[in-house]
């Protein structure tokens, strides 16, 4: 009987933390966020006995700067369901997502083409043209996100990403644990 935990990253026990280490190098080829990107990550994990299933994370992003204004945003990271096809990663997402909705606030992801399907099944918006808009400022060095990566989100009463929306010249600058 699996059962979903939501932690914080300075909370996870050792094992979790191995499995989840071992999940991203599988997955991604990164490693295990460390220092402030960990302890500003909400996990949501979903477990059977001490396996974990799926997980997926939510990024405390703040000051994000759009049009003369800061928001506060959740960036979805290393979202990843470890045995694919039986609705796990379904299940992280579709969590992750209420959780947004009960705290009112703004959630974002970037996200292959190829994944967009999934996150549209989970009850997220898809923007296929934005992203080129979001800047990772790195001392003079302006970083933008140039692998055709679409946002997937979740718009709170702040209406960030239809901001966003309504002014598609304008940069959005985010801070440098950035989103992709």
């Amino acid at each position: 009987m699996s059962k979903l935990l939501v932690k914080k990253g300075l909370e996870l026990a050792e094992t979790e933390l191995t499995q989840i280490k071992e999940s991203l190098q599988r997955e991604f080829k990164v490693p295990l966020p460390s220092g402030k990107q960990l302890s500003n990550t909400l996990f949501f994990l979903l477990v059977d006995k001490d396996e974990i299933l799926a997980m997926g994370g939510l990024l405390k992003t703040e000051p994000v700067i759009f049009n003369g204004e800061r928001f506060r945003l959740l960036g979805f990271v290393n979202v990843i369901a470890n045995d694919k096809g039986k609705g796990y990663g379904k299940a992280i997402m579709t969590n992750m997502k209420e959780y947004l909705v009960t705290q009112n606030i703004t959630g974002i992801g970037f996200c292959k083409p190829e994944n967009k399907d999934f996150y549209e099944k989970c009850g997220f918006s898809i923007n296929t043209t934005s992203t080129p808009q979001f800047i990772c400022q790195k001392g003079d060095k302006r970083i933008k996100n140039e692998d055709g990566q679409y946002i997937f989100y979740h718009d709170s009463s702040d209406n960030f990403m239809k901001k966003v929306l309504d002014n598609p010249g304008k940069d959005v600058y985010i801070p440098p644990e950035n989103l992709w």
